[in-house]
């Protein structure tokens, strides 16, 4: 289950800089917007600016921009939504965009659900949340984060909800989540067990994960400024614990996990951190990938962690040659406008080289359907470039990519995976970073394909920008192995 030092220190500190740079209920709260202080004790959270908040009942955020200038805390026994979509009112794909100045709280047994994309809930979108200092979780029921950037530390600590059926039993599944996560309507909707997750999120500081019990903990894709630590954590579900294509600046340490860290079923590549890496994810831990517990078929084996140093620079260009398709989702209550692209791309240079093509043979004509459902993961075949976007009104855009290429670095060649994370400033120069995923997040069920030979190993990440190159090409720093 998967519910989307030195000179090398410099590096990766640079590409996380830039990386920073469906039931709406009547709500019940303590203030209006702009009041100062607000304190939700249940139902919706109405947009607007806050000075600080409260989350005593089951809450969520649906609508527009959410923007706190103080503190948020999700007090003890209380849940905050923010997966529900109601944006745009004539046809829901997002939920509300959150701003937290400040820190995040989550107190014991409470519920913590921040960001969206197709990796979880929202199928045509993604909500670009930001947290301005740290997140942290003592004893919390469970804390899932999406495409989100936080400048200070994450800490989640205890909690978790308990392992039921005990370790890598599978017996989550089985029983009704505790309250208040069977409270939330779209979590129930959609037989969410309670669990812990961070997917596509920028962290400045550390990331800890540590003592944490509940049915399924993840950590994929996620650009991380300090260390990452996984400590003590154990899942029900065979399979949890999936820590994979995370880019750590400095130490990757994990200890004591059951199940052991392992590549899950994401098919997608190893970690890079650029210190050490200790424990389950040493560098010298060799694991099949995708892992035997998820039931997706014969993987090929893989280091679970891989050393930046090990990674070999390299320039490129990235041309986008024609657009397939492009499909406007709406237009959100604050203005933006949420915009989709399917398109076809060559990558030349000295590093990766080849082909993007969108496969109408194997996917059929081009829609929407097509862009979305390989977003979250639930197509088959080679899709080419897949976009998603959110205009602002000042023309500002942040998107995400989705690349497939049949490429090939030197002699090997195959299939790779490109996740790619970028701005568009509104004269149209645009800048970013992406990591390489070994084998593309795109399946149609057991068995799960996983390229086995070429570019099936592949790892790394890297930076991109348009600045002095001709239209429709962007240049690019590889850092691969």
């Amino acid at each position: 289950m998967r519910v989307g030092r030195g000179g090398v220190a410099r590096r990766l500190s640079v590409a996380l800089l830039v990386l920073c740079g469906l039931l709406a209920a009547a709500s019940v709260a303590s203030a209006a917007p702009g009041a100062g202080r607000y304190t939700c004790t249940g139902g919706d959270v109405p947009p607007g600016t806050y000075a600080s908040m409260t989350i005593t009942g089951v809450c969520d955020m649906s609508v527009g921009t959410v923007h706190i200038r103080g503190d948020l805390k999700v007090a003890p026994g209380g849940l905050l939504d923010d997966i529900t979509v109601g944006d745009p009112a004539s046809g829901p794909v997002l939920p509300a965009t959150v701003i937290v100045d400040g820190n995040v709280w989550v107190g014991n047994g409470a519920g913590l659900l921040l960001g969206c994309s197709p990796q979880i809930i929202c199928p045509s979108a993604v909500t670009y949340d930001r947290i301005g200092g740290d997140l942290t979780a003592i004893g919390a029921l469970g804390v899932v984060v999406h495409s989100t950037s936080i400048d200070g530390n994450v800490s989640v600590i205890g909690g978790g909800g308990g392992v039921a059926g005990g370790p890598a039993s599978g017996g989550c599944f089985t029983v009704t989540p505790p309250s208040p996560w069977s409270e939330d309507p779209t979590l129930a909707a959609n037989f969410l067990p309670q669990y812990d997750d961070f997917e596509d999120d920028s962290v400045a500081g550390n990331l800890t994960l540590a003592n944490v019990g509940t049915c399924w903990l993840g950590a994929v894709r996620n650009w991380v400024g300090g260390n990452a630590t996984f400590s003590n954590d154990q899942t029900s579900d065979p399979d949890g614990n999936e820590i994979e294509d995370n880019f750590v600046s400095r130490d990757l340490r994990c200890a004591n996990d059951d199940p052991q860290i392992q590549f899950g079923d994401g098919a997608l590549s190893s970690n890079i951190a650029g210190g050490r890496a200790s424990g389950e994810c040493a560098f010298s831990v060799v694991l099949p990938n995708p892992a035997p517990e998820a039931m997706q078929g014969t993987g090929i084996n893989m280091p679970i962690s891989v050393s930046a140093w090990s990674l070999r620079r390299y320039d490129g260009t990235y041309t986008t040659t024609s657009t397939v398709d492009s499909f406007n989702f709406g237009t959100t209550s604050t203005g933006d406008s949420l915009v989709g692209a399917l398109a076809d791309a060559t990558i030349a240079g000295r590093g990766l080289k080849g082909s993007v093509a969108y496969d109408s043979a194997t996917l059929g004509s081009p829609s929407a359907s097509v862009l979305t459902g390989c977003f979250g993961g639930t197509c088959a075949g080679s899709p080419g470039e897949m976009y998603l976007g959110t205009v602002s009104p000042s023309g500002l855009t942040r998107f995400t990519l989705k690349i497939t290429c049949a490429c090939s670095l030197g002699a090997n060649s195959g299939e790779a995976g490109i996740e790619v994370y970028g701005t568009s400033l509104p004269n149209g120069q645009s800048f970013g970073t992406f990591l390489i995923t070994s084998g593309p997040d795109v399946f149609a069920g057991p068995p799960l394909t996983v390229p086995t030979g070429g570019l099936g190993g592949l790892a790394g990440y890297g930076t991109f920008s348009s600045f002095g190159e001709p239209s429709g090409t962007v240049r690019l720093v590889e850092h691969l192995n």
